[in-house]
């Protein structure tokens, strides 16, 4: 459970005053991991009226983030550990009981009493303890300078949201990627919600982005864009140092990311914009300019112009756009720029950019229409292709079907008009008929369908990167849809099918080839063995013995008149 904050601090101050630190000195000392005081010459004076109840508060409430050593040259005479001590306060008093001063070292481990509340377990958050605002105010004022200093004590080594808790005040901000709670406001620590992480990761391609359009002469930043530093905050908080350090941090983001280039400064840098007919600078916000009169408004303006144009869709166009707007504002101006005149102008900036963007946006409008009509054509002529490519592979297929039937009746009637079926020329008509298969439908055909297939998927993976690049990828994709995915499919199944059909023709064709005339001959000679035993069989018949026949037979027929002939002559001449 997370204490009352301004409680925490006052049991720190009571110790500190009880052995004789003051405040500031407290505050001097304060880093975002640790508050460490260090003295070799510390007056000992007030440490011998240290009393027990002191250090047992200060153990109960910062556990094992505590730690005080006292020592005089290499003899530790006091030595406070958490719940532990190891050295009690009668001997403390007898070994300084002739000395003036001690080396003292106080320190509290901020981190580890974080974890002790149960805060920085997870990867969404990364939360810091800060007992005095004029502490944060450092951090935010290094940040002016050194924006990776910033990005390291507040957010720590990964994109997170940055949580500070301040004991000294009542502030608060929240943001997506920011929340700085003053003592009054750490029961929002339960309700802090997790970044989603499509904003992290959109805000990664924003600073891959940045690096590559903006030049750089070294990396100023891990992973902060303009973004991180969206906010809200009451009107009270609005009057917190802290806050306009945090808004002024920034604007210096917003100009390292929509700079032409950055040329850097001992205490900053210059962002340098250009066009075609002229040129400007502007210098980063420094410490001094961050005053009770610094533009909340002006700086909010300025870093969401920033945000504003690295939009994923427009991201290039809205950068430019910016660069220019921003070029003919300032270059009425002396140069180098003030910042601090670029925020009072920060309204002005935003109503020319939007009415520029507007014009632009009119013409992109239609030619946003142009380019989309352009693409489904794009898309019904490669859909039309991969259908055509089917198309003439089922023709091709139907074709070698045919010819196979067309070269296997051919070879057979060839084959079949000698008197003995002729093995060789039926074998020579198959195994031609499969060297064409295996060259022309096989490695030809399909060879050139498959390199006509790979060349328009090449051709049309570059047009719908120009059309990504001009629609949007989104949009791109939508338009396309599944309609050439299918035609792709399509060919593929029938470009396996028809290949597949082929090797089965060639196979058949094979044993055509082989089988076909072993048979026929085997059918031929057994019709020539049953000729031969027919024959055979003739000739055994035509050679038996002749049968006699008896007189008793024919007398009948002897003793009949032989028939007349019409003029009167016998046409048989009487037995004898």
């Amino acid at each position: 459970m997370i204490p009352a904050l301004d409680e925490l601090l006052d049991a720190l101050h009571r110790f500190a005053e009880a052995i004789g630190i003051e405040t500031q000195e407290l505050q001097q000392h304060e880093t975002p991991k640790k508050l460490r005081y260090t003295n070799t010459a510390f007056p000992v004076r007030m440490l011998r009226d240290l009393e027990q109840s002191s250090i047992t508060e200060m153990q109960s409430r910062f556990g094992s983030s505590l730690s005080l050593r006292c020592s005089l040259a290499d003899l530790p005479v006091l030595r406070i550990d958490g719940n532990d001590t190891a050295t009690d306060l009668d001997t403390l008093r007898d070994e300084t009981d002739s000395s003036t001063s001690v080396n003292i070292v106080f320190e509290i481990d901020k981190q580890a009493l974080v974890q002790s509340w149960g805060l920085n377990k997870d990867s969404q958050h990364a939360f810091s303890l800060f007992f005095y605002s004029v502490s944060l105010e450092r951090e935010l004022e290094s940040g002016l300078s050194d924006p990776r200093q910033l990005e390291q004590s507040l957010w720590s080594d990964s994109p997170c949201q940055a949580v500070a808790l301040v004991a000294d005040r009542s502030v608060m901000l929240t943001g997506t990627f920011i929340a700085i709670l003053g003592n009054r406001e750490t029961a929002r620590l339960e309700t802090l919600p997790a970044i989603n992480s499509d904003y992290i990761e959109s805000e990664k391609q924003t600073h891959d982005t940045c690096r590559d359009a903006v030049r750089w002469e070294h990396r100023w930043t891990d992973f902060l864009t303009p973004r991180y530093f969206d906010f809200s905050a009451d009107p009270e908080s609005l009057e917190e140092q802290s806050v306009r350090l945090f808004s002024a941090n920034g604007v210096n983001i917003g100009l390292l990311f929509t700079a032409d280039r950055i040329r850097n400064l001992s205490d900053g840098f210059i962002a340098a914009y250009s066009e075609a007919s002229s040129s400007c600078e502007v210098r980063s916000l420094t410490t001094d300019e961050v005053d009770d009169k610094f533009s909340i408004v002006g700086a909010d303006v300025t870093r969401g112009l920033a945000a504003w144009a690295y939009d994923e869709r427009w991201r290039t166009d809205r950068l430019r756009l910016l660069q220019v707007a921003l070029t003919r504002v300032l270059s009425r101006n002396d140069s180098p720029y003030s910042c601090q005149r670029l925020l009072g102008v920060a309204v002005q900036l935003e109503q020319e950019v939007q009415w520029h963007w507007k014009t632009f946006i009119s013409d992109a409008v239609e030619s946003y229409v142009t380019e989309e009509t352009e693409l489904e054509n794009e898309i019904a002529e490669t859909v039309d292709g991969y259908e055509s490519q089917v198309s003439s592979m089922i023709a091709s297929l139907s074709g070698t079907m045919l010819a196979a039937v067309g070269v296997m009746i051919g070879s057979f009637i060839a084959a079949a008009f000698k008197t003995k079926f002729n093995a060789t020329i039926f074998a020579f008509g198959i195994i031609g008929y499969m060297v064409y298969l295996v060259l022309f439908p096989g490695v030809y055909n399909m060879l050139h369908h498959l390199i006509r297939y790979r060349t328009m998927n090449e051709i049309f993976d570059k047009r719908t990167q120009r059309f990504m690049r001009l629609l949007g990828t989104e949009a791109t994709q939508a338009i396309i849809g599944e309609h050439v995915s299918r035609a792709q499919g399509r060919f593929c199944r029938w470009f396996i099918f028809t290949i597949v059909a082929l090797v089965v023709v060639l196979i058949l064709a094979g044993l055509a080839a082989w089988f076909i005339p072993s048979h026929v001959q085997a059918t031929e000679e057994e019709t020539q063995l049953n000729n031969v035993t027919t024959e055979i069989e003739t000739q055994q018949i035509s050679n038996l013995p002749s049968t006699k026949v008896s007189a008793e037979s024919i007398e009948p027929v002897i003793a009949e008149p032989a028939a007349k002939h019409p003029e009167g002559e016998a046409l048989v001449s009487p037995v004898k």
